[in-house]
């Protein structure tokens, strides 16, 4: 049976918070009743390889869990699906990014990282 929704984290992203994410995820979907899997990248151009196998597989939904390389391989990866005709999943992005606090903290030089968090959902081939 395949997969509905298939997670690609990237395990570094955010200093560490996509894999923090990635056992938040397990517990969420679980919990939510989907049929699910979490696959974590390895290297440089892997989310595109394990994006193509999810179309290929056919997931429903493919969501990126990173930074915005991981989003951009797993839409890569998705548009090269596509246009093999190979599947057409949804894309859901769950973004991790560091920023730096703006306050007494920076100023004094030891800056107080955060981390943001953001989701977005689109279908490829389709500007929203």
């Amino acid at each position: 049976m395949p997969n509905h929704t298939v997670f690609i984290v990237n395990p570094i992203s955010g200093r560490g918070a996509g894999m923090i994410a990635a056992t938040a995820l397990q517990d969420l979907a679980k919990n939510a009743g989907l049929d699910f899997k979490i696959t974590t990248t390895t290297e440089v151009g892997h989310a595109i390889r394990l994006a193509q196998e999810a179309a290929v597989d056919g997931a429903e939904v493919v969501v990126a869990v990173g930074g915005d390389g991981t989003a951009n391989e797993v839409l890569n990866g998705l548009m090269q699906a596509r246009l093999a005709g190979l599947g057409s999943p949804t894309m859901g992005v769950i973004g991790f990014t560091t920023v730096i606090a703006s306050d007494k903290y920076a100023a004094s030089g030891r800056a107080r990282k955060e981390y943001k968090c953001i989701g977005l959902r689109f279908h490829t081939g389709l500007l929203l």
